[in-house]
């Protein structure tokens, strides 16, 4: 029965194990956001394991064997360098290890793999550089700042491009720009205020925006204004407290209480400032707060105390200052510290104590000043601002380049358009001389073609004037030949005739005569016919001298 039992059980965990898989794999990502959700959630355990271990044993054999569940990304490749550079941060502060992961993190993305992931590739743009800056490779460091520029500009909305505002106001915080460094707090709150729904994470940090802007402020001694903008942190949180954990609103109102009574002991308001430091060291515990900032708020509460010539309390500060300096260092907090020591030794009367306090204070102040030197010299905002205008004037360049070359050929193109223009002009103007010409040429032709044909109709009615008369004249001597000779021949013939007929005279000699007569009279007519007939009478056709005689 037992065996029965454990044999279902294994069965059922089997099931539920597969059924895990299976959804596992439907809800893979498909999207930058949704897969970073899925790893986020699965590697959970993961995370908790190295704050616990203070290695990466457990959480690399948990990504190892959540690979399969999931379709490799450059995202999921990334993991691992990501999970080293955590790790280095908080843990080892190993940056250089740190700036090796994330540098191999960038080179897995492709410039269409950046378009796909802009976030997470600006996020280890940032990160990569945050490493750089702490080796001290500020160049370096500002390249991977600009390159977080270009991504964001280039590929996120509004909203997301507050990650990399921010980064760049810590780190001309950083570098003691503060006034660059508030402008861009200010801008990275208005770009995040327009993410529209507001969550626990946004409010956070909107918060920390706000309170940063107001430190900047307070280094650029105006408290007036950073006051203002430490209630508007303690405001805006307070709004959003709901949205926030227990313990988030715990250290906000611990962080921005120390912050207010700084602003207040620059305004020399003592009283307001002490229950606000005493307040901010209640609710600020070193497993809540960065520690640095707890140091800094115990070491303000002992300069208050020297300020107040309480001398005693102020050791007793500066003694728990030193265990917690001694536990986690810190430059500018060290200094500050030793400052205040030379100042109770010298209340002490403890000359060589002062002078050695005093002489470490001077060794570290002047190592940050000269920190903060290289610092302004390789401002990130100016940098960037010159790799844009380098960057603006190479684009200013090509196109100058260009326009020259569209300029040539458009001058090219119109000095071949306007010989074209010119030769067709040209042609036209010559086309069009040749068509007057001809035109000319033809009225010409016709008019010496109409006053040809004139002269010649002119001619023939001449020869036809001419011709006809002759025909009348021919006519006019033919009728007077036929009258007076020919007529008088054949009534001489006639007569002849009827004498030989009527008996009158000899018949023989009248006949006779008659014929002789008749002989003269055929002569005649012979005569008038050759002297109407053409040489060419018998040359010419039949068709010819009936045509001849139609038009006669």
């Amino acid at each position: 029965m037992k065996k029965t039992t454990s044999s279902v059980f294994w069965l059922l965990a089997a099931l539920l194990f597969l059924s895990a898989v299976c959804d596992r794999k439907r809800q893979s990502p498909t999207t930058e956001a949704a897969e970073r959700r899925w790893w986020d959630a699965a590697l959970v355990p993961g995370y908790r394991s190295i704050d616990s271990l203070r290695h990466t044993g457990f959480i690399r054999q948990q990504y190892d064997s959540l690979r399969h569940l999931a379709p490799e990304t450059p995202f999921s490749r990334s993991i691992p360098f990501e999970i080293s550079g955590n790790y280095h941060l908080f843990f080892t502060h190993n940056w250089a290890a740190g700036f090796a992961a994330l540098d191999s993190a960038l080179a897995g993305f492709s410039e269409d793999e950046q378009r796909r992931y802009p976030k997470t590739y600006l996020g280890y743009l940032l990160f990569a550089g945050d490493m750089a800056y702490r080796l001290g490779h500020y160049t370096q460091a500002n390249e991977l700042y600009f390159r977080a520029k270009r991504q964001s500009d280039r590929y996120l909305p509004l909203c997301d491009r507050s990650a990399y505002t921010y980064a760049i106001a810590m780190v001309l915080y950083r570098q003691q720009a503060f006034e660059q460094s508030a402008g861009f707090f200010r801008e990275a709150f208005t770009e995040q205020a327009t993410c529209g729904r507001v969550n626990g994470a946004i409010a956070l940090q909107q918060q920390e925006i706000l309170s940063n802007t107001g430190l900047c402020y307070l280094r650029l001694q105006r408290p007036d204004s950073a006051l203002a903008y430490f209630d508007q942190a303690l405001r805006y949180a307070e709004a959003h407290r709901d949205s926030l954990s227990p313990l988030s609103m715990q250290r906000i109102r611990g962080v921005i209480a120390g912050n207010r009574a700084a602003a207040w002991l620059q305004l020399r308001n003592y009283a307001t400032a002490e229950p606000l430091l005493r307040y901010s060291l209640a609710l600020v515990a070193p497993a809540v707060a960065d520690p640095g900032f707890g140091q800094g708020v115990r070491l303000n509460l002992a300069a208050l105390y020297r300020i107040t010539h309480r001398y005693t309390a102020m050791a007793a500060e500066l003694d728990t200052a030193r265990r917690a300096l001694d536990t986690i260092p810190d430059a500018v907090n060290e200094q500050k510290w030793n400052d205040l020591r030379a100042a109770l030794a010298a209340h002490s009367d403890d000359a060589l104590s002062e002078q050695a306090y005093y002489s470490r204070a001077e060794a570290l102040r002047d190592s940050l000043n000269t920190v903060y030197r290289v610092l302004a010299s390789v401002n990130v905002s100016r940098q960037i601002q010159d790799k844009e205008r380098d960057m603006h004037v190479t684009m200013l360049e090509k196109s100058r380049r260009f326009d020259r070359i569209v300029f040539g050929l458009l001058a090219a193109v119109i000095v071949l358009g306007g010989l074209l223009l010119w030769f067709i002009l040209r042609s036209y103007w010559h086309n069009q001389q040749n068509l007057e010409k001809v035109k000319a040429l033809n009225i010409r032709i016709r008019r010496q073609q109409k006053e040809l044909d004139a002269e010649a109709v002119r001619r023939q009615k001449l020869v036809m004037e001419a011709v006809i008369q002759a025909q009348e004249a021919e006519r006019t001597a033919i009728g007077l030949e036929l009258h007076d000779n020919v007529n008088q021949i054949l009534t001489t013939v006639k007569l002849h005739n009827e004498m030989a007929i009527d008996g009158i005279g000899d018949r023989e000699v009248i006949l006779r005569r008659a014929a002789q007569y008749l002989q003269q009279s055929i002569n005649e007519i012979r005569s008038l016919s050759k002297r109407l007939s053409a040489p060419t009478l018998g040359k010419i056709s039949l068709h010819d001298s009936v045509a001849e005689l139609a038009e006669s």
